[in-house]
């Protein structure tokens, strides 16, 4: 029985030879220059403008994430920082429905967990384990791909996803690399 294997210029094969995932594939053509915008201001009103998905207009462009990124914008936070909202903001939450099934909890499923995630980086190598998890659509208890290391206390937060190998500063408290993806 042949096992998923990296070839030479590190692009990940399934048993049969197929081509899963190649490093920063997703990244292609991708403008990463407004990855790190921070959010836009929203209209929280109930007659607030909504795209055909539902989103606040002013939600749709941002955050730019690459195609199959698993984090995108979702809708409006009412802003309670100087008394009732009369705004918000965007936030990020995860898209269920782009969330990678791993394997196994094991060395292998972290090797197909960390060439998944590495599609969507340019500059340094991704980190990525498959664990127990639980998502909308695979329920309790499934194996998904996590952008971190079970071991870690801390994930990054937003649209940020843990690269190691990069000259990026560190965070100072955790010691940990968060970038956006596709970041060079």
């Amino acid at each position: 029985m042949t096992v998923p294997y990296f070839d030479d210029a590190g692009v990940y094969h399934a048993p049969d030879g197929a081509v899963l995932f190649v490093p920063g594939s997703a990244c292609v053509g991708f403008d990463a220059s407004h990855v790190s915008d921070p959010p836009p201001a929203c209209d929280v009103s109930p007659d607030a403008a909504l795209n055909d998905r539902g989103v606040p207009i002013a939600c749709s462009p941002w955050p730019s994430v690459p195609t199959g990124f698993p984090i995108n914008f979702s809708a409006c936070i009412p802003d309670f920082s100087s008394g009732p909202p009369d705004g918000g903001h965007c936030m990020t939450e995860e898209d269920t429905s782009l969330v990678e099934r791993c394997p196994s909890a094991d060395a292998v499923g972290d090797a197909y967990c960390q060439a998944w995630a590495q599609q969507f980086v340019v500059t340094g190598k991704a980190v990525a384990t498959c664990d127990f998890g639980e998502s909308q659509v695979f329920g309790s208890d499934n194996l998904i791909c996590f952008f971190s290391a079970t071991e870690q206390l801390i994930e990054c937060t937003g649209t940020k996803m843990v690269v190691e190998g990069t000259d990026a500063a560190p965070d100072p408290v955790t010691g940990v690399v968060c970038r956006y993806p596709c970041e060079p």
